[in-house]
């Protein structure tokens, strides 16, 4: 998830909403559009009356002279003056349509801006669209997710600044929560919390505890299970969800390929730490525990890096030329 959307919306929203706005207050082109549009529409229709009266007239002169008339007489000449003018009158305002036509631009901005808006406000403070590009979640999140976040969760925020403007909720244990990586914003991660401030988190071989109490977990067996991987279903606040740890009998067979996820990377096995969460900040971690880059590695998230909490999987694509499926759809525990 390492590019931002925003980044294209906001300016293009407001660029377009500037023009509109400049349009509506000074430059007033598209009301001069109208109004010549208008104008034009007006003489067609005058041409139009013109032409019918002129018909009229003559269909009048041919009744009462045996369909054997005169064109110069005064009503037929009189008729055919007024569909002249009216004809002239219309040229002339074509001709000034053509230099009032509205620029491209600015009809763009009328058109576009309203749309851009509600897109940006929906993904800005309600719900924001993402992928899953690694399998640092898995097996909850898969490579190839999309998935929806709540983006009022975790307070309101304004898009590209991610300033909160409106204390709206903060993480709880077990939130899976999208935030912008520590050591490069520009990139975002998706993780679970699983210290809150002033928590003290505790690890001892296999062991995970948050404040003295170890986080419930049962070991469980899926079908599609890795060789080398053990998988339990684990509970940390109102969230039940399943992680992934390397077998501790194939710890030497995983080792390389962890080593090719992070230099400092570490199995599960026979690992001790605590640490203690400072305030203002969450230590989060992935589900796929032996494969994730989390908190053990770059430290806390800030709480002015988060983005909102994940709540669900709404499709799934597989890499390359594949479509899109809908069979892993659901809630986001």
């Amino acid at each position: 998830m390492d590019f931002d959307f925003n980044l294209i919306l906001v300016p293009l929203t407001l660029g377009l909403f500037g023009l509109w706005l400049l349009d509506k207050l000074v430059l007033h082109t598209r009301r001069r559009a109208q109004h010549s549009s208008v104008q034009l529409m007006q003489a067609d229709q005058r041409v139009q009356q013109a032409r019918q009266q002129l018909l009229e007239t003559e269909t009048g002169l041919k009744q009462a002279q045996g369909y054997q008339f005169d064109r110069s007489q005064p009503a037929w000449l009189a008729a055919q003056q007024q569909v002249q003018q009216a004809q002239q009158q219309q040229a002339a305002l074509q001709a000034s349509a053509a230099t009032q036509r509205e620029p491209a631009l600015i009809r763009w901005a009328y058109e576009f801006w309203p749309v851009l808006m509600l897109v940006l406000v929906v993904r800005a403070f309600l719900a924001e669209p993402f992928n899953i590009p690694s399998e640092s979640m898995a097996p909850g999140l898969k490579t190839g997710d999309f998935i929806l976040v709540n983006k009022y969760a975790f307070g309101v925020r304004l898009p590209l600044l991610n300033y909160k403007i409106l204390d709206t909720g903060s993480p709880q244990r077990g939130d899976v929560a999208v935030f912008r990586y520590p050591p490069d914003p520009r990139i975002n991660y998706i993780k679970r919390v699983i210290g809150l401030p002033g928590d003290t988190v505790h690890y001892d071989r296999g062991t995970l505890s948050v404040n003295g109490q170890p986080l419930p977990r049962q070991q469980v067996t899926q079908p599609d299970m890795g060789a080398f991987e053990t998988r339990y279903q684990e509970q940390s606040g109102q969230h039940r969800y399943t992680i992934s740890e390397v077998n501790g009998e194939n710890v030497a067979a995983r080792a390389p390929f962890l080593q090719q996820v992070s230099p400092e990377a570490q199995t599960s096995q026979g690992r001790q730490w605590s640490v203690t969460v400072p305030a203002g900040h969450y230590f989060v971690m992935g589900d796929n525990r032996d494969n994730s880059a989390d908190s053990r590695f770059w430290g806390f998230v800030a709480d002015s890096h988060l983005s909102g909490r994940a709540f669900y999987v709404w499709m799934h694509k597989k890499p390359g030329l594949q479509l899109p499926t809908f069979d892993r759809n659901r809630a986001i525990d």
